[in-house]
């Protein structure tokens, strides 16, 4: 009886003590918020892939002392050797650093954190639930202007007395709901990528001659750079648009009974010395497709998705354009919007 009764606290102790033999440590949240790291004006969260932590970050950030905010239960996380606190560890991350992470018991897990510096938009200033669609004062037939994020410039033409506009804008807003061209600003899957707050919107329609552009090297005079790829997803407007048709033009993709054989196309084109799109250079990426034999196979891009593109090599820029099946009298019914962020150009690196 009383080896019983010894028996009993002990295996209380170590089910409260939460440890478990085997236990692997983790790393379940990781970031550098901007308020602890004055280098950057919002968080950039970083996207974990088993032990790999990436990290899409303000271009032309100082990456030699940033303080990182983790969460890792009640492991010790070190650096180095070095013990690390979460919001206050300042590390140089112009390099790969390894968190090594070990709980109370078990083994060490270390996972390997990079950043990678892009166009983050998060760097362009936003109220919140608002954009950005131009400059134009109104007093004329618009004018034409450009927004910088990272080494990357980003074209842009506005006329307030048409209320239109065409190339890029910027976001922040994310509804998922409302229908129509009054909600073309949100994105579908309702946040930009990896936590931060700002995307780039794509509008390929041309009516000012404004087409949708982008130009390498704006800050760092590295005009022709080859480009890794970026983040892309459907607009709410694009996207419901296509889920549902309209009352005016568009249809419903895929028909009444689901088996039309819809698409919905971006096409991304190399900019040339002269700035003129490479036809003979481009990568495509169907942001919804209804082709398939088995229609349970269809569909509309609604988070973000990489779209890499390496294959153009070194280039001036590129230029985006959009492409429907559905197509009327009056050109293409499908709204002509798609949405980017973290657009990574291997000089920023």
């Amino acid at each position: 009886m009383k080896k019983i009764i010894f028996f009993i606290p002990v295996l209380l102790m170590l089910f409260f003590a939460g440890c478990f033999e085997g236990e692997e440590g983790e790393i379940t949240f990781f970031a550098f918020e901007a308020e602890n790291n004055a280098c950057i004006n919002s968080t950039s969260e970083g996207v974990i892939s088993e032990t790999d932590i990436t990290v899409y970050i303000q271009a032309q950030a100082d990456l030699s002392a940033l303080v990182a905010t983790f969460v890792a239960d009640d492991a010790m996380v070190k650096v180095n050797g070095v013990p690390q606190e979460s919001g206050v560890t300042a590390n140089d991350f112009s390099a790969a650093v390894e968190y090594e992470v070990t709980p109370q018991c078990g083994e060490t897990t270390v996972f390997t954190v990079t950043t990678v510096p892009a166009s983050t938009f998060e760097d362009l200033t936003l109220a919140a639930d608002s954009y950005w669609n131009g400059d134009d004062d109104g007093s004329g037939w618009g004018d034409y202007f450009t927004f910088v994020s990272g080494d990357a410039c980003f074209t842009n033409y506005e006329c307030i007395l048409y209320d239109s506009w065409e190339g890029f804008a910027y976001s922040n807003m994310t509804d998922t709901t409302t229908v129509g061209w009054t909600n073309q600003y949100s994105v579908y899957t309702g946040e930009a990528h990896a936590g931060s707050s700002n995307f780039a919107i794509g509008y390929t329609m041309t009516y000012w001659g404004q087409r949708a552009q982008v130009y390498f090297g704006y800050t760092s005079g590295n005009y022709e750079q080859a480009v890794k790829g970026f983040f892309v997803t459907n607009t709410t407007y694009a996207a419901l648009n296509m889920l549902n048709g309209d009352e005016d033009f568009a249809k419903k993709f895929g028909g009444e009974d689901g088996t039309d054989t819809d698409w919905f196309l971006l096409t991304v084109y190399a900019l040339d010395e002269n700035y003129e799109k490479d036809e003979t250079n481009t990568v495509e990426f169907y942001m919804a497709d209804y082709r398939f034999e088995n229609s349970e196979e269809d569909y509309i891009v609604d988070e973000w998705t990489w779209l890499d593109l390496t294959s153009l090599g070194e280039v001036y820029g590129l230029e985006f354009e959009l492409t429907s099946s559905d197509v009327g009298e009056y050109g293409m019914n499908t709204p002509a919007y798609f949405a980017m962020d973290n657009l990574v150009l291997a000089g920023a690196e």
